[in-house]
């Protein structure tokens, strides 16, 4: 897998996930990149993008 700039910004500790998934739920032809983070083999981008794709799914689920 070859990590975006996306996932690289994820994988950092204190990473703002609330704006990512504001910029998924804006732009939703990057769910298929946050998708394909979760098979990732770095935890950091694996559990990023799980609780990106969390918050996308509380605030409009319709996106998913």
């Amino acid at each position: 897998m070859n990590e975006s700039t996306l996932l690289m910004q994820i994988a950092r500790k204190k990473s703002d996930k609330d704006a990512i998934a504001d910029k998924v739920i804006r732009q939703p032809e990057l769910l298929p990149e946050f998708l394909e983070g979760l098979r990732a083999d770095k935890p950091e981008i694996k559990y990023g993008c799980s609780k990106v794709l969390r918050l996308v799914s509380e605030r409009k689920p319709a996106v998913l």
